[in-house]
């Protein structure tokens, strides 16, 4: 199990993020998703665990586990995979149950699939791919019992925040949580045992912490 860091999610997570479960973080730029994963990762590696980290945004950044943990010895736990299309995706943690990893991330879930699938005729294609790669992704975790951590993002809709491909990740997900900024910080939602309770969070040089429960 690994803490996130965050005393409210933690506390609806029975402590962090826990072997067996597919959890879906997904909220607008800005809101600290990349900033979890890079705090997950770097928190296994210096508990001496192997993690996986699939980055197909680019956005992955060494430096940033070393200044969270004040060395560098997380990254040598940590093995990063850079896809540049869905193919490259699949095939990064098609293997994962076999490598020994202890996490497996996931930043961002949707992007290339949006990417590579963006002609509007190729809907029912890339919803089909997606919805394989995220049922892949959750026999993962229940059955090599290996916690898989993925973000998304957000489109608005209404003037509403909604999850980019819900329809196809949301099935798959044992647990969602949606990071959002608000009036003076930012604020998520967990959903899992108890839909819809909330937690405050801040970033910062240390990465996302706890504020106080709503």
């Amino acid at each position: 199990m690994v803490p996130t860091g965050i005393r409210g999610l933690d506390g609806l997570l029975s402590g962090g993020v826990r072997p067996g479960l597919l959890v879906d973080v997904f909220g607008a730029n800005g809101t600290g998703k990349t900033q979890l994963l890079h705090q997950l990762a770097s928190r296994a590696g210096a508990a001496g665990e192997d993690v996986l980290y699939v980055d197909t945004t680019g956005r992955f950044r060494p430096e940033r586990i070393v200044e969270l943990q004040g060395s560098g010895d997380a990254l040598a736990r940590i093995t990063v995979s850079k896809p540049t299309n869905t193919s490259e995706q699949v095939r990064s943690t098609g293997g994962a149950g076999e490598g020994g990893y202890s996490l497996v991330l996931v930043d961002n879930i949707t992007d290339l699939y949006s990417y590579e699938y963006r002609n509007d005729g190729l809907a029912l294609a890339k919803n089909a791919a997606f919805m394989s790669y995220m049922g892949g992704l959750a026999r993962l975790a229940v059955e090599c019992m290996v916690p898989v951590v993925v973000t998304n993002m957000v489109r608005v809709i209404d003037g509403r925040e909604a999850e980019n491909m819900r329809s196809a990740a949301s099935p798959f997900a044992h647990v969602r949580v949606h990071l959002s900024k608000e009036q003076g910080g930012y604020s998520g939602t967990a959903s899992w045992a108890m839909a819809g309770t909330r937690f405050r969070y801040r970033i910062g040089r240390e990465g996302l912490s706890d504020v106080q429960y709503i």
